[in-house]
């Protein structure tokens, strides 16, 4: 019959479907790890920043110690840091390619070449302050949408009950009586 072919059809597509969704879904939970990752980054650089004899590569053994996403890169660059910290921050640059990594790394580049590190990092607390906002608007997006889902979920049950009781049975009755 022409309905099963048509259910078969949205089943494969659907079935088809499916890597490609828990890659996407995969994908943003990399995402809020490696933000989170960042922000975690951003508290610890803020802290041995007031430190005197703090450097570079201290910071980068201490991310290292806390890092999970970033912890081959952060690796590799410490590896190679002592052929030359502006190289082993480049190629540490061009391993990991999220934007707000870029910047920590920028700020170190920085902290290398010209200034020292509480300079470089001067402005770190108000850049935590905007993540932070941006994560608690984010958060409450997402309960906002949440709720909207759980309020159309919460009513599926009466509209399946309306449609199967009611309408249902109106047009079964409806298309009978008009046949005869």
């Amino acid at each position: 019959k022409w309905w099963e072919v048509l259910i078969a059809i949205v089943f494969g597509i659907i079935v088809w479907n499916i890597p490609t969704m828990i890659l996407r879904f995969q994908r943003f939970l990399r995402f809020k790890d490696m933000e989170n990752e960042v922000h975690q980054h951003l508290v610890l650089i803020s802290i041995l920043r007031e430190f005197d004899r703090m450097s570079v590569y201290t910071i980068l053994t201490w991310m290292d110690r806390f890092s999970v996403v970033f912890k081959e890169p952060i690796q590799e660059a410490m590896h190679i840091y002592d052929a030359g910290p502006e190289d082993a921050l480049l190629k540490l640059g061009e391993r990991v390619s999220f934007e707000p990594f870029q910047q920590i790394i920028e700020r170190l580049k920085l902290a290398v070449v010209r200034i020292s590190i509480k300079e470089s990092f001067d402005d770190i607390d108000m850049e935590r302050e905007f993540y932070l906002e941006q994560r608690q608007e984010s958060n409450s997006r997402s309960i906002s949408e949440k709720g909207t889902w759980a309020n159309m979920l919460g009513m599926a049950p009466i509209y399946a009950l309306t449609f199967l009781y009611l309408v249902g049975p109106l047009i079964y009755l409806s298309v009978v009586e008009s046949n005869s």
